[in-house]
């Protein structure tokens, strides 16, 4: 479709109701003309400030400075790591079904895994796995049973922003009793709302 507008003496257009609304401009909104090859293209004004500039720095320099933040990182994730358990996609439990050469690898990997604190999958990957061509409801549902595989259906938002919320004043207690990093223990916040609040389903 074809729009057209006369250009005032002093270079204004008015910009047609249907195309404002398909770019969706309004009043006061800025728009920028851009030249592609023998085409001008109009569209609205991009801004060229980027929204992660507004932190940088906002928090002052890390007590320690970068190797402290490091140590702070690793210290999280490495403590109870026998206890943490690992998420694991679609296509790692397809490679171990399937005749591919990865197979032996990722049985030796997802055993690791399970020994360290249990191997867990979400509700799309289950959904994904039941449309394997060659596999069942039933051989899925067995081979999770047999494997000690966890589903996590539904996990509410609620249940993560209250782990997040007790791991980060355990943190700073630890922080405040000079006790060093806090422990790789976000798990046990996350599995004690999980038990508060009963089945989220």
């Amino acid at each position: 479709m074809k729009y057209s507008s006369t250009m005032s003496s002093k270079g204004q257009v008015t910009v047609p109701q249907e195309i404002r609304n398909r770019l969706g401009l309004s009043a006061g909104d800025r728009a920028e003309f851009v030249v592609e090859g023998e085409q001008t293209v109009i569209r609205p004004s991009r801004s060229t400030v980027s929204p992660f500039d507004k932190y940088r720095s906002v928090l002052g320099t890390f007590p320690g400075g970068k190797q402290e933040i490091n140590t702070w990182v690793q210290g999280m994730r490495s403590d109870e790591r026998r206890q943490v358990r690992t998420a694991v996609d679609t296509n790692i439990l397809s490679a171990l079904w399937s005749s591919e050469p990865l197979a032996s690898q990722v049985a030796a990997q997802l055993a690791e895994a399970h020994a360290r604190g249990g191997v867990v999958i979400c509700a799309p990957v289950y959904v994904e796995l039941l449309a394997h061509p060659s596999a069942s409801q039933s051989f899925v549902d067995e081979f999770l049973a047999e494997t000690g595989i966890s589903v996590e259906f539904e996990i509410e938002e609620s249940v993560w922003r209250h782990a997040g919320k007790s791991f980060a004043a355990y943190a700073h207690r630890r922080r405040r009793s000079a006790g060093g990093s806090s422990k790789g223990l976000w798990w046990i916040f996350w599995w004690r709302r999980m038990l508060s609040s009963g089945p989220t389903g």
